[in-house]
C-alpha cells in the first residue's frame, strides 16, 4: 500500500495491528517506520480490541504539536502618554 494512502487511513480512524496485517501485509511495521522517517507522526498504544489487548496505530495530527500557540493571548493595555 502506498504511504500516502496508509497515512490517510490512519488519520480517518485508529487501526489495530490485525487490520494492518490484512491490508498492508507482513511488512506493516516497516511501512509505519517509513511514515515516521518522512516526518508523519504515528502513535501506537495498547487497547482492548474484541476482548484482547492489541496494538492500535493512529496518525497523530501535527496540529497537536502547536496547540499551545493557537490559543489567543490576553490583549495588553496600552498606556496613554501624558502630554508634557
Amino acid at each position: 500500500m502506498e504511504l500516502d494512502r496508509l497515512y490517510a487511513l490512519l488519520k480517518e480512524q485508529p487501526r489495530d495491528a490485525r487490520w494492518l496485517l490484512r491490508k498492508v501485509g507482513t511488512d506493516y511495521m516497516e511501512q509505519v517506520a517509513a511514515l515516521r522517517e518522512q516526518g508523519r507522526p504515528v502513535e501506537v498504544e495498547m487497547q482492548d480490541v474484541e476482548g484482547m489487548r492489541r496494538a492500535v496505530y493512529r496518525a497523530a495530527d501535527q496540529g497537536d504539536l502547536f496547540a499551545g500557540l493557537a490559543t489567543p493571548r490576553p490583549k495588553r493595555r496600552r498606556r496613554r502618554r501624558r502630554p508634557a
